[in-house]
């Protein structure tokens, strides 16, 4: 979340009594990220210029349980996919249009890239959907900025 202050970004945050509903803040970029095995282990949001080919190791947070966190080391990481694709740039269509089979057969590949646990119906492994740690921070230190505003007799 990020507002336009007269042509540049700023980092925002809603501020909610459920923390699931706190929305990670700036303008953000959303990767796949892929292990030893070529699998996807996790989706990861991170800040629209951070690298995470070079970050090491790449800290991954939950997205809104503070404490929960995992660390994935460089050699562990064979590949760092990008999510967001544009498909429309200044209201024009960027690339070919695709039939709905050639979209299809793509999403079938990318199901077969998730681990089998996470795939079967019964008891199924959780997909971890992250926030990197630079992520986290802003959003951490957006909240302590907006609790430090509010007078203490509201």
């Amino acid at each position: 979340m990020a507002l336009d202050d007269g042509g540049k970004w700023q980092p925002a945050l809603k501020i909610s009594e459920s923390a699931a509903k706190i929305p990670a803040p700036g303008a953000k970029a959303v990767w796949r990220i892929y292990d030893r095995r070529g699998s996807a282990t996790a989706d990861v949001v991170s800040a629209a210029d951070e690298d995470l080919t070079v970050i090491d190791p790449l800290v991954l947070h939950h997205p809104y349980r503070d404490g929960i966190h995992r660390e994935l080391a460089q050699f562990d990481i064979t590949r760092v996919e990008s999510l967001l694709e544009p498909t429309f740039v200044d209201g024009r269509r960027v690339g070919p249009e695709e039939s709905i089979d050639v979209c299809r057969a793509r999403r079938v590949a990318d199901l077969e890239l998730l681990d089998p646990g996470v795939r079967r119906l019964v008891n199924p492994h959780i997909y971890h959907v992250s926030i990197t740690d630079r992520v986290k921070r802003l959003q951490r230190d957006l909240i302590a900025m907006a609790r430090a505003s509010v007078p203490d007799d509201v």
